[in-house]
Parts: C-alpha cells; sequence; structure tokens
C-alpha cells in the first residue's frame, strides 16, 4: 500500500513539475510591429494586401540596407515617397516593386542614399520592370 501511495505521490509531482515547466517557458517570439503612423499609412495605401508586419519588416531590411536610422521621421518620408512615385507611374509600378529594387540593387556603396535610390528605382521600373523575389 505504500509502495503504491508512493508510486501515485510520485507521479503527481512528475506531472505538476512537467506541467509548471511548460506554462513558465517562453512564448515564441513574434515580429516586433511597431506603432507607426506611417507604417499605418503604407499598410492602407499601398497597391497590393500586404499585411503591416510584412511592409515594416521590408522597409526596416531596406534602411539597414542602407544605413538609414529606423525612426518614425523616416519611415514618413519613405511612405511619402514611395506613394509619390506609385502615383505618378505610368505602367503600375507599386510601391512595393519599387523597394525591392532597391533593396535588391543596394547601391549605398558607391554613396547613393536610401532615398535618392527609391527614385532611381522607380525610375528604372517605369522603363523595365522586372520581376524581383518579394
Amino acid at each position: 500500500m505504500i509502495s503504491t501511495l508512493l508510486r501515485s505521490y510520485g507521479f503527481w509531482v512528475i506531472f505538476l513539475y512537467l506541467g509548471l515547466v511548460a506554462c513558465s517557458s517562453k512564448p515564441q517570439k513574434q515580429a516586433r510591429v511597431s506603432k507607426s503612423a506611417a507604417l499605418a499609412q503604407m499598410a492602407k495605401e499601398f497597391k497590393g494586401n500586404h499585411r503591416l508586419a510584412y511592409i515594416q519588416q521590408q522597409v526596416d531590411e531596406a534602411f539597414k540596407a542602407y544605413d538609414v536610422a529606423i525612426n518614425e521621421s523616416n519611415y514618413q518620408r519613405c511612405a511619402n515617397a514611395l506613394i509619390a512615385l506609385r502615383k505618378a507611374s505610368k505602367n503600375g509600378v507599386t510601391e512595393m516593386d519599387i523597394l525591392a529594387h532597391v533593396k535588391a540593387i543596394n547601391v549605398r556603396a558607391y554613396g547613393v542614399s536610401f532615398f535618392k535610390q527609391l527614385a532611381a528605382s522607380a525610375r528604372y521600373l517605369e522603363k523595365k520592370p522586372l520581376d524581383l523575389p518579394v
């Protein structure tokens, strides 16, 4: 009877321990989405059905490639530039097309700034649309 009680007690101790370990484990890391008005504007106005988190990821990657500070001011400047370039396009070049080209070409090493490259990429894509990986 005592051995049955000890086995039962041991079972519950192990069961409770595993339950506590499982409950206290850290949640999986989720993409941090900024509460940025400029990013929200991008998600609302960009052509296509892109989630805010995806847009932020793409913009942040481009900013890092061109050594641009990730802040609200630069997000807003980027949003304004990309939206204006898309609206000026006669061939349906989208904001994400331009951003993908900017990331792919990455000419920062040649002294070209991110914001100048936005315009250059838009002009290039207007003449020669590319199938770039997104």
